[in-house]
């Protein structure tokens, strides 16, 4: 059977010369090409003198536009100079000393298109890498120095060519250079629109779990508490508030259902318009899943998830999201009883923060093991006057979300875990902690400090906290709630919450400061005491004790997580392809339908 063609013959083949030397004698092959070069030079500077960070994406945008559009009109025009030049100039019908068939001279003017199309897409790449030379502060912004700096271009001069191709047949070269900007750029505004709007569900349904409500602890109408766990996942989790409820009650559950109902759909117009516009993906692809090219930059802890401790700002209109119960925290038996239903263990400073006034059971309290026994001495009871600052005190969540966010803290809590031997039990783990505070105490908290947090502050704000030994149980709790957002399934988490019986019932977490035992969490509340001791008035704490422990069970949590992703930016090339082929195809098709001798 006889090939249809054979591509070495180009290379002596005097027609594809011949089209090669018409195509590269017009001037728009170079003054295109020129000007686009010429203006993306000027453009990266412009944008270098006056892009910052809130306004860098709109330079990109328009950026990646203009030199879209250039990219339409040049493959425009040289998918006319073969389809639609060459036959009103007559040079389809040049006789040649060997006859060719049509079907090969309109594959031949195809492999050319291609072979323009490749060069066209380096020169659009190098406009890209020059823009991101000149904008390297910001370029983290957009998906940069990517395969997609080249399969841009090159489709959408194969696309777009192609249909300028297929109109020539029936319209003028104006009409059919006119026409593929007049599709390419509605559809791309359509994309670019909709994405403006479109709002993952997740943060949409973080706005409804924001409602406010002044009369319940979290100040908001479900009353319920809201976290993320360091793991760079795209979930977060929901949990009942006070120290009695252990389960979502049924009217948080239809509030939590009604809401999510509100909330799903709010970026599905974008999914199906992204897939449906072409001109859309070409540009899509240079922008982050999480944001759009014109979209204003909004702070993260401007956003209605800003407020959940380790909010990572990963939610994003191009996945599907769900709500459930089915979540992958570890489970204990607090009781030896393996008949018992298993719970949830989460952080109680969380569990019960208020913003409510004069509560008590709420915040967690830490106290000196001695702090309601006027036998013991402290050298505290040798002041002339005052209350003693240091047996006893409240620690606000507030300042231990600060904490664990600091990345200061998450480095050095990683590198001390890290050295400590799975087989610890919790004592030894709680004796280690002592110890990790005693170091640094005596090491002037060299490591162990970020004034941008109230904790670790190289000054120490005695209206926040009262003292240095507030400060390291602060540090000692942090260092315990670390390994429930960053390493809640490992051996050294499971060591440290477990008795010595084996099972999981919390309790006080016994800790050593400046050689005082101070137990942090089982209390609701205290009130101070005064005793006339040897002519001196002596202080204690009456403390009452609660279940108010570091650690509380949960029956229940609900999670907000990734289903699916909708929209794989990875299978635009695919679309691309295909349609690329029956454009071209479609074109090589009509063409052959004409008679070339």
């Amino acid at each position: 059977m006889k090939k249809l063609f054979n591509l070495s013959i180009f290379k002596k083949n005097l027609y594809f010369n011949t089209i090669s030397q018409y195509v590269f004698s017009r001037k728009n092959t170079y003054i295109l090409p020129l000007i686009m070069v010429v203006w993306s030079f000027i453009y990266s500077l412009i944008s270098f003198s006056f892009a910052h960070e809130d306004n860098f994406l709109i330079f990109s945008f328009m950026f990646f536009l203009i030199n879209l559009l250039f990219t339409v009109v040049f493959a425009s025009c040289k998918f006319l100079n073969l389809f639609y030049d060459l036959h009103k100039d007559g040079l389809d019908v040049i006789l040649f000393t060997k006859s060719y068939s049509r079907k090969y001279i309109n594959a031949t003017k195809i492999l050319l298109c291609v072979i323009l199309a490749t060069i066209w897409s380096f020169i659009f790449m190098g406009c890209n890498w020059l823009f991101y030379l000149f904008n390297i502060t910001y370029i983290n912004q957009i998906k940069a120095w990517l395969a997609w700096d080249f399969f841009s271009p090159f489709f959408t001069f194969l696309v777009f060519g192609s249909i300028a191709g297929l109109l020539a047949s029936r319209l003028s070269f104006k009409l059919s250079v006119l026409t593929p900007i007049a599709i390419f750029t509605p559809l791309l505004f359509l994309g670019t629109g909709t994405s403006v709007f479109a709002k993952p569900s997740n943060l949409n349904y973080a706005h409804y779990l924001n409602l406010p409500d002044s009369q319940t602890d979290s100040q908001t109408v479900l009353d319920l508490e809201k976290f993320y766990l360091n793991n760079n996942e795209d979930t977060f989790y929901l949990i009942p508030k006070k120290l009695s409820n252990t389960k979502i009650n049924e009217k948080q559950a239809n509030l939590l259902s009604d809401y999510w109902n509100k909330s799903s759909s709010s970026s599905q117009l974008w999914q199906a318009v992204t897939y449906l516009s072409l001109p859309y993906q070409f540009i899509n692809v240079f922008n982050h899943k999480n944001q759009g090219l014109l979209k204003p930059r909004v702070n993260k802890k401007d956003q209605a998830l800003g407020n959940y401790i380790y909010y990572n700002g990963l939610e994003s209109s191009e996945n599907s999201y769900e709500v459930n119960n089915f979540v992958g925290l570890p489970t204990y038996n607090l009781t030896l009883n393996p008949t018992n239903k298993k719970q949830f263990l989460v952080p109680g400073a969380l569990k019960n923060k208020t913003f409510l006034k004069n509560q008590i059971n709420t915040n967690i309290i830490y106290a000196n093991t001695n702090a309601s026994n006027f036998n013991h001495h402290f050298k505290e009871d040798d002041q002339i006057f005052g209350v003693p600052n240091n047996l006893v005190g409240k620690l606000k969540w507030e300042y231990l979300k600060e904490l664990l966010e600091s990345k200061t803290f998450i480095n050095e809590a990683n590198m001390f875990f890290s050295k400590l031997s799975n087989n610890l039990n919790k004592e030894e783990i709680l004796s280690n902690i002592s110890s990790f505070i005693k170091q640094n105490e005596e090491n002037l908290y060299k490591n162990l400090t970020d004034n941008n947090t109230v904790v670790l502050n190289s000054v120490l704000d005695n209206s926040k906290i009262k003292s240095n030994i507030e400060k390291n149980i602060y540090i000692a709790t942090g260092l315990i709630y670390y390994l429930f957002f960053n390493q809640n399934k490992s051996i050294i988490f499971d060591n440290l919450l477990k008795n010595k019986d084996g099972s999981y019932k919390q309790d006080k977490f016994l800790i050593t400061i400046d050689n005082e035992d101070y137990f942090i969490g089982g209390y609701s509340s205290f009130v101070s005491e005064e005793k006339n001791i040897n002519n001196k008035s002596i202080f204690r704490y009456h403390l009452n004790e609660s279940e108010n422990y570091l650690f509380q069970p949960v029956d229940e949590i609900y999670q907000v997580k990734i289903k699916t992703q909708v929209v794989k930016k990875n299978t635009f090339i695919l679309e691309w392809m295909l349609i690329s082929l029956l454009l071209l195809f479609s074109l090589y098709s009509l063409h052959n339908k004409k008679d070339y001798e």
